[in-house]
């Protein structure tokens, strides 16, 4: 479907690798939608400094 292996996908789904903007365009068009509508509505975070200060945006 998307030209990656099985175990390649599972290996993204539980964060054992980072995914590249060519596997996000495969993932999308595999499943017929934009890369937009794939990372639509879901929680960002960015920890800030030594003392992980977490920021939420939605």
């Amino acid at each position: 479907m998307v030209g990656r292996s099985k175990a390649y996908i599972i290996q993204l789904e539980n964060g054992h690798r980072n995914v590249s903007l060519d596997t996000i365009e495969r993932i999308a068009a595999g499943l017929g939608i934009s890369i937009s509508d794939l990372f639509d509505d879901i929680d960002t975070h960015v920890e800030v400094g030594v003392g992980s200060t977490r920021t939420t945006q939605r």
